[in-house]
């Protein structure tokens, strides 16, 4: 494993050790940098399948296994066409760097599976769709903050695109049940463990953006 599999690996067996499933820790010092949520998932790949390289890797093998999936039902509703949507989807499960991630302890499988999830179930909005949505994106939330938020965002625009505003209203609602979902955690990790939003949204997030952007 690298130092980050290896890192992501002993967090989640001290999950299913301690039973404090809220506070990612590193046995000698707390984790700060990511919210639990894909730890949740390396935690009950242990539990089922006892704690080796393989359980630790399993969620994200199988996560860009239903990506692939995804990318093929998005496809296939966009252009209603079995052809395109199996183009699609084999372009997208042999690209290197979705095969990667997929066989190593990352998140990004994940965060991809909420967008794709998000943007399949909102391009047919309704409140149900819409809910489920917003469950997904808390999820996200949960696992890489606004990363979680790109499927949103994107159909967001399309419809505003096509100048179907009133089908906006869906996905204000699906952010709105994710945000309820994170400002929950949000809540907690503030009475609890404030120094998490500097590390987090200060180094993380705005650093990330702010290295990208070229400011660092």
């Amino acid at each position: 494993m690298s130092s980050d599999e290896a890192k992501y690996a002993l967090i989640a067996k001290n999950m299913l050790i301690s039973k404090n499933f809220l506070m990612p820790d590193l046995t000698l010092n707390l984790y700060l940098k990511k919210p639990p949520f894909f730890f949740w998932l390396i935690t009950l790949s242990f539990k089922l399948f006892g704690i080796s390289e393989f359980s630790a890797r399993l969620p994200s093998a199988i996560f860009a296994l239903a990506d692939a999936l995804l990318v093929y039902l998005i496809a296939r509703r966009i252009s209603d066409s079995k052809l395109v949507a199996f183009i699609s989807s084999s372009v997208f499960i042999i690209n290197f760097e979705v095969i990667r991630i997929s066989t190593v302890i990352r998140f990004e499988s994940f965060i991809l599976f909420v967008n794709l999830s998000t943007i399949l179930l909102l391009l047919k909005p309704s409140f149900i769709r819409s809910f489920v949505a917003g469950m997904l994106i808390g999820s996200g939330l949960l696992t890489k903050g606004p990363f979680a938020l790109l499927g949103l965002a994107a159909v967001v625009i399309y419809f505003v695109l096509k100048r179907e505003f009133g089908k906006v209203s869906y996905q204000i609602f699906s952010l709105f049940v994710g945000s309820l979902i994170f400002g929950i955690y949000l809540f907690y990790m503030a009475t609890h463990y404030p120094e998490f939003f500097k590390e987090f949204f200060g180094n993380q997030i705005l650093g990330l953006a702010n290295t990208c952007c070229g400011y660092t």
